[in-house]
């Protein structure tokens, strides 16, 4: 499965990682949204992290702030994980129903 990235000016789809750091129809920069991209992905390597180390509040901050940066779905199931974990069902069926459609 090949991931691309929509120009958000132009909607041009582009595969990722890009050749270019512009849309190739209306030159619009990705820079910016590839940074948010890699900061999501950081967060959610730390999620992670923080989730095999049994540190379960670092967890889910970490998973939630990649989830707002970037609507992962493996973001929501690294909290999803977490609140399992922890016991509170009630988010862990939030987190499993906020990455359906992403």
């Amino acid at each position: 499965m090949e991931t691309t990235i929509a120009c958000p000016a132009c909607r041009k789809k582009h595969p990722l990682p890009t050749q270019s750091p512009a849309c190739t129809r209306c030159g619009l920069d990705f820079t910016s949204l590839m940074e948010v991209r890699d900061a999501a992905a950081r967060a959610r390597r730390h999620a992670l992290d923080h989730l095999r180390a049994g540190a379960y509040e670092d967890a889910l901050a970490s998973a939630t702030e990649s989830w707002n940066l970037q609507h992962h779905a493996a973001s929501a199931r690294i909290a999803y994980l977490t609140c399992l974990v922890q016991g509170d069902f009630d988010s862990a069926a939030e987190w499993r129903n906020s990455h359906r459609g992403t």
